[in-house]
């Protein structure tokens, strides 16, 4: 999978990335959201949406999720 940003050290700790098509890594991210919210993909979707926002934080990945300002929201708020 070619992608137009800059590597990181997640795209580095994932087998064979370059060759892996977008829709399995999306696959593989849902499946382990899902693990982690007892089946519910409601959760798990929210899950994925927060990932995003800390990892955008954290400047690991550049792309600014969609929604970030309710997405900090509700992080704020679980604390």
């Amino acid at each position: 999978m070619r992608l137009n940003n800059l590597p990181n050290e997640y795209m580095s700790g994932f087998p064979d990335f370059d060759r892996t098509p977008k829709s399995v890594i999306a696959a593989i991210a849902v499946s382990f959201a899902a693990l982690q919210s007892d089946g519910d993909f409601e959760k798990a979707k929210e899950l994925i949406r927060q990932e995003w926002f800390l990892l955008h934080q954290g400047r690991v990945v550049p792309q600014k999720p969609p929604k970030a300002k309710e997405i900090e929201k509700a992080i704020e708020e679980s604390y």
